[in-house]
């Protein structure tokens, strides 16, 4: 019904201002006036702000992983299934205008966000590293990846230098955020035998 709609319009409309803002670069003001609805019409459906975020949140949470159980059914190539999640997580905030994804905004934030916010952003950052440890640990048993050290240090190293490349790119430009999305990729799947060896 109507009410749906409107909840959802102002779910969709939050999560981009706060993916383009951060939590303190928006209020419930600007998703009014973008929608043409009251102030109340939000607190209605999202008491606080806090409550948005956390539906926001959990929303893109349940979102990966849903997308995750469909990628391990699809049985990838592993470096095209770290490609897809790279695009899938990071690329794409890219492409709806420079926004950083909600760990990094997050991180920002993080020292005014309410603890039970933090606790489900740690939950999502545990998911994605996870996500990534998943992928090294049997590209790695494959022979498709080659890389020094356990699988979970070198996906969390990934998913920090992934977050940091959108940063830089709103700064300098995407293309710093595709080169270096490009070199974790070619450096994994690069065989240090094959120069021995040739």
């Amino acid at each position: 019904g109507y009410f749906c709609m409107v909840k959802e319009k102002i779910l969709e409309l939050g999560e981009g201002l706060f993916l383009a803002r951060g939590y303190t670069g928006f209020s419930y003001a600007d998703i009014a006036d973008r929608l043409n609805i009251r102030n109340a019409a939000i607190h209605y459906h999202f008491p606080s702000k806090r409550d948005l975020l956390n539906t926001i949140v959990k929303k893109q949470q349940h979102q990966f992983l849903k997308w995750t159980d469909q990628k391990r059914a699809e049985n990838n190539h592993f470096p095209d299934l770290l490609r897809q999640t790279i695009d899938y997580v990071y690329t794409v905030r890219l492409n709806a205008g420079h926004q950083v994804c909600a760990i990094g905004n997050s991180a920002v934030s993080a020292m005014i966000l309410p603890e039970e916010t933090l606790q489900v952003i740690r939950s999502m950052v545990h998911d994605i590293i996870n996500w990534f440890e998943e992928i090294l640990s049997k590209g790695k048993k494959s022979g498709s990846f080659y890389f020094l050290g356990h699988s979970k240090d070198k996906a969390s190293l990934i998913a920090a230098s992934l977050a940091g490349a959108l940063q830089i790119a709103r700064l300098a430009g995407e293309n710093h955020f595709h080169i270096i999305a490009e070199n974790i990729i070619t450096e994994l799947c690069h065989n240090p035998q094959q120069i021995h060896e040739g």
